[in-house]
């Protein structure tokens, strides 16, 4: 393991590189693949079958994958569609239809103007994901928002499926992690679907 290796360097490194690479993406590019993946996620048995999907609003200027396409699936397909509203050191589930007004959040990610608290649990979350690798291990912004949320279902019997979404070039071969990272059940890219085991 040299240097030049993810592993080798802090989160910190790896989060950089990633969000500067992404970020430097054409807007034409980015609608591209953020197309190729939601057709992806949208063939996913998961997605067919849970009733309550929580989905993040992407951050456009950091250009996180576009899921306004995956919202509008998932509210044609008659499904409850929440996302994560920031409260204290948790997320919250709020109520979200496509249109809904949106600000500026805590970090200048967009959320609910008007947050209305879902009364179940998502059986599907779509995580943000700045870089994974192929075992699950997952970079995000480093607040631990996610991983508390995932931490808090399982103390209450309840389970996600925790699903990764980035472009292919954010997935690669081994990142460091921490003892309380909650692990990705799965990863989509604009280029593949990778099931965790």
């Amino acid at each position: 393991m040299g240097p030049d290796d993810p592993a080798s360097a802090p989160k910190m490194d790896v989060r950089k590189r990633m969000i500067a690479e992404r970020s430097s993406l054409l807007p034409e590019e980015w609608e591209v693949r953020s197309r190729a993946l939601t057709g992806r996620l949208v063939c996913l048995d998961c997605i067919a079958l849970a009733e309550h999907v929580m989905i993040y609003l992407p951050y456009v200027m950091r250009r996180e994958v576009d899921t306004s396409m995956l919202l509008s699936w998932l509210e044609a397909a008659g499904k409850i569609v929440s996302v994560p509203v920031v409260r204290g050191r948790d997320l919250v589930p709020s109520l979200f239809h496509a249109g809904d007004p949106v600000a500026a959040a805590t970090f200048g990610q967009p959320e609910p103007k008007n947050p209305v608290f879902s009364q179940s649990m998502p059986s599907v979350v779509i995580v943000p994901v700045v870089a994974a690798d192929r075992s699950g291990v997952r970079i995000g912004y480093g607040a631990g928002f996610y991983d508390r949320f995932f931490h808090t279902l399982r103390r209450t019997g309840r389970e996600a499926a925790a699903v990764g979404i980035c472009f292919s070039f954010q997935v690669l071969d081994l990142l460091p992690s921490d003892p309380w990272d909650v692990k990705l059940d799965m990863i989509v890219t604009d280029k593949d679907v990778i099931n965790i085991q």
